[in-house]
């Protein structure tokens, strides 16, 4: 029973090791608060807005947001080691989605994988199922 005992132990010891030297964080600190079709409906294809929040305890230096529809759409936000977003801050980005497979549906869900960098050099990367919200103007 001790040698289980100690071999978890050492199993777990090589984990929590092996998450720090990838420099990967493993909590997801940045969540959705928002994925929203805005203005009124144009040819060229349906605007979105995506807005972020640092949950974390850290500031986060690099942030995108890749919306899968037919294709993919990246939300770059404007986020730097100069300027990051610091935990508790939201920031939004707002894209027209051009083109073939730009087409959204209320009933639908989409994957939004959000990756970035925070201010200690770890990375983060997860992907989130989200429902659009159409706001009419």
């Amino acid at each position: 029973m001790v040698n289980i005992f100690k071999t978890a132990l050492c199993v777990l010891a090589l984990i929590l090791i092996l998450a720090g030297v990838c420099g990967c964080a493993n909590e997801q600190t940045v969540e959705v608060v928002s994925v929203s079709s805005v203005g009124p409906p144009v040819p060229a294809g349906p605007t979105v807005e995506i807005i972020l929040e640092n949950t974390g305890e850290e500031p986060v230096t690099e942030l995108t947001a890749t919306l899968k529809l037919e294709k993919s759409y990246d939300f770059n936000f404007e986020v730097t080691d100069s300027s990051p977003l610091l935990p508790g801050e939201s920031s939004g980005r707002t894209k027209t989605l051009l083109g073939p497979g730009s087409n959204i549906g209320s009933d639908e869900t989409y994957s939004l994988k959000i990756s970035g960098k925070l201010q200690s050099g770890k990375n983060f990367s997860y992907t989130k199922k989200v429902r659009i919200e159409f706001i009419v103007s």
